[in-house]
């Protein structure tokens, strides 16, 4: 460990963070023993939603920390259920597959998952924990909250599935909606702003003027099947992600702003219709599970995240755990003027334990750690904020790692 001068006061915090971090010992999958991790089962014995955050989608590290929680979850605590931040209507899609599959491979992830939580060493474990227990009494079911198109799918295949869905639905037709089936070919590429801009402006008003006039025939509709449920979710994210795709450029608050409000309003109609009486884990970003995006300071974007809605909904019942560290493998000889020194990360850093984890709700309220205080855990990005307004438990991992692709593990192998 280097040896690190720490600027007047912070000896002090130190040990006062010291009396305060729980330790643990492994982030594999593999470990089952969960000595460790007792200290959450009462910490989360009257939750019903955990939401587990990371700073990147490229975090080896965390989703290995993230996997080993689920199995922690799921077998000592009864959560059954995993949603991802993906796309509502592919994930649902997923699902059934796998259920009426015999034989399932990783591969089948990819009708959902983003490569990045299925094509590495890294999710492989919790992926195959999630197969190996379909139409089991220890089932895992997933789904996915987002408004947007995950899977890798092509667009006949896309489209074969909608047409199959509206011979039950004929009065939903090219005639009555003729804007809208004029793209139903390939709905999923006009979610591209770079392709609908290829679109005039009359032509998108008339696209989405359709979409909402079926929304409003849903909704004036006493929905028959599990299917009519799945594709009125459709059509309302579809005109969502249309319009905040179409009319706002990438990294916009209002984007975000939108997305994840669409986002809860996903998962509160999941928890209240499919998962009433289940115990819910959300698989998301940092960015998406923070309680209050104005507990920064200076407030970085103005948009209330997903996980405040959430929260605002579910109250005592939701606990939120953002994931974060001190070395970052793209940038790990900067880490030391990246994390500065007034950081929490740097503080953590000195403990000298690679896995380390803190309650707010454990902290006395005169603590530092209840002031505003710098961490990196959004985005990887240095930000002033009253953390403990904007997550419950901070999990702490030294040292992030990239993600290894499951290829290059059989290559190593053979």
């Amino acid at each position: 460990m280097t040896n690190y001068t720490l600027p007047n006061n912070q000896s002090e915090k130190l040990a006062e963070l010291n009396d305060y971090v729980r330790v643990i010992e492994s982030i594999s999958p593999s470990d089952t023993e969960f000595h460790d991790l007792e200290f959450l089962r009462e910490i989360l014995k009257d939750k019903q939603i955990i939401m587990l955050g990371e700073q990147t989608h490229k975090d080896g590290a965390t989703f290995l920390a993230k996997s080993r929680l689920i199995k922690f979850l799921h077998k000592e605590l009864g959560f059954d259920v995993l949603i991802y931040e993906t796309g509502f209507y592919d994930t649902e899609n997923l699902w059934k597959s796998l259920k009426n599959n015999a034989y399932n491979n990783l591969t089948d992830f990819s009708k959902a998952l983003y490569p990045f939580w299925y094509m590495n060493q890294e999710t492989e474990e919790i992926l195959e924990y999630i197969v190996e227990r379909i139409s089991t009494e220890n089932e895992i079911q997933i789904s996915g909250l987002d408004v947007q198109f995950s899977g890798q799918i092509g667009d006949q295949e896309r489209d074969s599935l909608l047409t199959q869905y509206l011979y039950s639905r004929p009065e939903i037709n090219a005639t009555k909606y003729p804007a809208f089936f004029s793209i139903k070919h390939e709905y999923s590429n006009y979610a591209n702003k770079w392709v609908a801009d290829q679109l005039s402006a009359t032509k998108k008003d008339s696209i989405l003027k359709d979409i909402n006039s079926i929304n409003k025939l849903y909704a004036s509709d006493s929905l028959k099947s599990s299917k009519d449920l799945l594709y009125s979710r459709f059509f309302k994210n579809i005109e969502v992600l249309y319009t905040y795709s179409w009319n706002y450029d990438i990294g916009e608050d209002i984007r975000f702003h939108i997305r994840d409000s669409a986002m809860a309003e996903n998962f509160i109609w999941l928890k209240e219709n499919k998962f009433k009486n289940n115990k819910v884990i959300v698989w998301a970003a940092n960015l998406h599970t923070s309680y209050d995006n104005y507990s920064y300071n200076p407030v970085p974007a103005k948009f209330t995240s997903m996980g405040e809605y959430i929260k605002k909904e579910y109250g005592g019942q939701c606990y939120s755990i953002h994931f974060t560290s001190f070395y970052d493998p793209d940038r790990l000889n900067y880490s030391e003027k990246m994390y500065n020194n007034k950081s929490v990360e740097y503080l953590l850093h000195q403990i000298n334990r690679p896995y380390l984890y803190l309650d707010f709700n454990e902290i006395d309220s005169t603590s530092f750690l209840q002031n505003e205080n710098i961490m990196n855990c959004n985005q990887r990005l240095s930000f002033n904020a009253q953390w403990s307004k904007i997550t419950d438990g901070i999990f702490y991992i030294d040292k992030m790692t990239g993600l290894n692709s499951i290829k290059g593990k059989d290559e190593n192998n053979n």
